[in-house]
């Protein structure tokens, strides 16, 4: 899906997205980091598909019921 995108951006805009923005919903506190390492693993792969240079930065905004979650990622 990254592909995908970002080849759709770059045709519309030829910019190459320099961030990406990944909202996670209903993820838990236990969940998190294994969630987090995952879709960074993944974002870094289809990147590197692109082009091999291209490393955007990824940004993630967690959405839980539980504010912790909020309090993990500013430490």
């Amino acid at each position: 899906m990254v592909i995908e995108l970002a080849r759709a951006i770059f045709g519309s805009t030829k910019k190459k997205p320099e961030r990406i923005l990944l909202y996670l919903n209903r993820v838990s506190e236990g969940q998190f980091v294994q969630v987090h390492q995952v879709e960074v693993d993944a974002i870094r792969s289809a990147s590197k598909k692109l082009q091999v240079t291209y490393a955007p930065k990824c940004h993630f905004c967690p959405k839980a019921a539980r504010p912790q979650v909020v309090q993990v990622m500013r430490k």
